[in-house]
């Protein structure tokens, strides 16, 4: 009822009318999980989203060899993709551009289940061509540079990330990231 009404604008303008600064909050990685997956191993997630009940194969993928099968970092994209980069961009886009809001807080923090150890998710199709065209070394198969890897998969995130400043600069609006603190993201 809240979206049918409108009350998202009310309250933007209630608040611009007070001199408030309005930022429109959106959390980049965080797309939920499957009912029969256990948060935590204890209890139901409450939420997954259209796109990756649609699109599981846009989910971060772990280091399993071909064939075998392979684990998902559930409610986390990969951002290699050119679709998941237009999605999220949609996601943000859809509301600065409906709603007056004088920025955007992309949120980098996750309700997702945290991996079992670091760096075992991104080793999705093109996160493993690209390593492979510019470093001759396949990451399934072969030992590879941890630090090159990283490098790569943020490539694809500040992409997005600069794709967002783009759009929002065209309306006047800022961006505010927040991540998690830490070596890497």
């Amino acid at each position: 009822e809240a979206w049918e009404r409108n009350l998202v604008q009310v309250a933007v303008e209630a608040l611009k009318k007070e001199g408030i600064v309005v930022v429109m909050y959106i959390t980049v990685l965080d797309e939920g999980l499957p009912p029969d997956i256990l948060f935590g191993d204890t209890q139901f997630f409450p939420w997954q989203s259209n796109f990756t009940r649609q699109n599981p194969q846009f989910l971060s993928v772990d280091r399993s060899l071909p064939g075998a099968p392979r684990k998902y970092h559930y409610g986390v994209l990969e951002y290699a993709y050119p679709e998941v980069r237009e999605y999220m961009l949609k996601m943000v886009t859809t509301f600065s551009d409906r709603f007056d809001f004088d920025g955007v807080f992309l949120s980098l923090r996750t309700h997702s289940p945290p991996p079992e150890h670091a760096d075992q998710f991104g080793f999705n199709e093109p996160v493993v061509k690209a390593y492979q065209e510019r470093y001759g070394r396949n990451i399934l198969l072969q030992s590879f540079d941890l630090e090159k890897w990283r490098d790569l998969r943020g490539e694809y995130l500040t992409q997005f990330l600069r794709d967002v400043k783009g759009h929002l600069s065209r309306k006047g609006q800022k961006l505010a990231i927040g991540f998690p603190q830490g070596e890497y993201l």
